[in-house]
């Protein structure tokens, strides 16, 4: 038979000769010319299988990342296009999206790696009737599109319905209606349309995923246990190791107890099985977490088991670990997850935080390096200075304003002097100071940009730098710095969201009990403060907005309020992250300080140059908190 002739068949043929498990395992190849294997990941067999049943009019699949639920449907497809030939319609949350999973995904690991499918990219070369999105095959189509533009679904049509990620589908400002159910419609006329739905969740009350899950029958995988012989299903909180020692990690069964090694915990999942936990009303539904992972050990891990307990401990010490528990919780349980609101405390009950120590005459023992962050107001400037030690602990040392147009020379002059001037006594390192070769002062260059930039362009070598806000809002808290054109200045973009929403989560931690440490990133404050500067710090309020899927916080200074205090914290807080610092190095540098005291007696006042006198001098008629 030609090829002519086999595809005029296969054109005409609407029943599949296998079925799409047997395709899979007979006719599937995998990177490397390896075959597909239902024996690598059993679980995928079930989830292949049941979109056919003429009961189920959609499937979904809640899942981990990496646990293959694209792969499982990259099977279907596959299937769809050498055997049962369909009009297959796919959608990713964006253009872009779909055009990587047609390039990536189904060209380079689908039809690339199958001999059978490999007709359809012609070894790379582009054929006149198929594009990006759009594939043409004896018997059928398929067709991707992008969420964000929907008006691109309307004459489209199909019988096999894949939309992946859609927990990061955005809602659009045209009036087209719900991405999603405006994709299902697009099936409506066949009587054996599948239809499939894929993503991690995003969050409680508005993920896509979570919402047919909960409608479906919720199949989990049950593994039976090899001591107790229970059937359970296994979740990260069941990972149990010594503290400190992520390495020895194991499983502890709830049922029995007993602890399992991650090799127990792999031949748990190959003899499991899918169970509905709810009553099947024609959504058939799969969750599963990362501890079904069939993959092979990590590098640098002893084991999966390992991996698990770093992440959770990655996240715990995090800068920001309410924004790490997040990824946890999506990507690795597969739940949505559920945001703690953070509200900045009340400026009375940071009063009450307040302690005596006083910078200019000796600064806590725990600051190692200085930092400040400068906002540039119309009629003046108003900078920050903060100290700084290991876990992100934070000291505020110093608030003042510079009076002065923005535009005036001898404003600028004062605070370059306040900056090069500032030198602070420290229990074992001698001095701190503020200028160094790596970021130490960020000013804001979000308005008045060139008169600030040209400023800053030749004080780099101090450690001064401009900064500039990101309009996004998911942008980390600083950013590689770029050259900005005119003029030719160093800029550190800012998110600034993310900046507030870190040092609201410092200033969340509970003042600790007297004689005790306090907790991991803790602010200290000044009994100078006064209630003015808290009001400031404090003043701004979080919105929640979608962006990608991903729910953030977007913070609003409200009208009438004053926030400069809480960008100088961020525009601080985001120099010290410019650079990596090395903890146990800065404290090597003040055993060096006491072993040169030792040799040249205690550190006083009389011994100091007059230079130094000066600067001190010069900190103290600067007119800020009055100490």
């Amino acid at each position: 038979m030609t090829a002519g002739e086999n595809q005029a068949k296969r054109s005409f043929s609407f029943r599949a000769a296998m079925t799409a498990p047997e395709w899979a395992e007979r006719v599937r190849c995998m990177e490397n010319g390896r075959k597909y294997r239902f024996k690598f990941a059993p679980y995928q067999r079930e989830m292949m299988e049941t979109p056919f049943r003429r009961d189920v009019q959609l499937t979904v699949f809640q899942m981990a990342s990496r646990l293959g639920k694209t792969e499982v449907c990259m099977n279907i497809i596959g299937h769809a296009i050498d055997e049962s030939p369909r009009r297959i319609l796919t959608m990713y949350p964006t253009t872009g999206q779909a055009e990587k999973w047609s390039k990536e995904t189904f060209t380079k690991e689908l039809c690339e790696q199958t001999p059978s499918l490999h007709y359809l990219v012609a070894g790379g070369k582009r054929q006149s009737h198929n594009t990006i999105l759009h594939k043409v095959f004896p018997g059928g189509i398929l067709n991707a599109f992008g969420g964000n533009a929907p008006g691109e679904m309307r004459r489209a049509k199909g019988n096999l319905l894949f939309a992946d990620e859609i927990d990061a589908l955005q809602e659009t400002k045209k009036d087209e209606g719900d991405q999603l159910e405006v994709f299902w419609m697009r099936g409506s006329e066949y009587a054996d349309c599948i239809r499939l739905a894929a993503s991690y969740p995003s969050v409680i009350g508005q993920s896509r995923i979570q919402r047919h899950l909960d409608e479906s029958d919720y199949r989990k995988w049950f593994t039976p246990c090899p001591k107790c012989k229970e059937w359970v299903v296994l979740l990260r909180e069941h990972v149990t190791w010594p503290d400190g020692r992520p390495e020895e990690a194991v499983v502890e069964c709830p049922k029995c107890m007993e602890t399992l090694t991650d090799k127990q915990r792999r031949a748990m999942v190959r003899k499991g099985e899918w169970r509905a936990t709810k009553p099947f009303r024609g959504v058939a539904g799969f969750w599963g977490n990362a501890m079904m992972s069939p993959h092979p050990v990590q590098k640098g891990y002893a084991s999966h088991l390992h991996w698990l307990a770093q992440q959770q401990i990655n996240a715990e010490t995090s800068d920001n670990p309410e924004r790490a528990r997040r990824v946890l919780v999506n990507t690795i349980d597969a739940l949505p997850h559920e945001p703690e609101m953070i509200d900045a405390p009340d400026p009375h009950v940071l009063m009450d935080r307040r302690e005596p120590y006083n910078a200019r005459q000796m600064l806590p023992e725990g600051v190692q390096i200085l930092t400040a962050g400068v906002d540039v107001q119309k009629t003046w400037l108003e900078l920050t200075l903060w100290g700084w030690g290991e876990g992100g602990e934070g000291w505020a040392l110093d608030h003042r304003k510079f009076h002065g147009g923005y535009n005036n020379p001898k404003t600028w002059a004062e605070l370059e002097s306040y900056i090069v001037s500032c030198e602070l006594p420290h229990p074992t390192r001698g001095t701190l100071t503020l200028t160094a070769n790596r970021p130490k002062v960020f000013v804001d260059a979000g308005h008045w940009s060139d008169t600030v930039l040209e400023w800053t362009r030749t004080r780099s070598r101090l450690g001064i730098y401009g900064s500039q806000g990101s309009p996004t809002i998911n942008a980390p808290v600083v950013k590689a710095k770029r050259r900005n054109a005119i003029p030719r200045a160093w800029v550190y973009p800012i998110g600034v969201n993310q900046g507030k929403e870190q040092i609201y989560n410092k200033l969340a931690l509970a003042k600790p009990p007297a004689g005790e440490p306090p907790p991991p990133g803790y602010l200290h404050f000044p009994e100078t403060a006064d209630l003015t500067f808290f009001d400031s710090l404090t003043c701004e309020i979080g919105k929640e907005e979608t962006f990608r899927g991903e729910v953030y916080t977007r913070y609003v200074c409200p009208p009438g309020r004053r926030n400069e205090v809480l960008d100088t914290t961020v525009y601080a807080w985001a120099a010290l992250l410019a650079r990596p610092v090395s903890w146990r190095r800065e404290a090597a540098k003040g055993s060096k300080s006491n072993a040169d005291d030792a040799k040249m007696g205690t550190f006083s006042d009389q011994a100091q140059s007059k230079r130094t006198i000066q600067r001190r001098q010069w900190i103290n008629r600067s007119g800020g908190w009055k100490i």
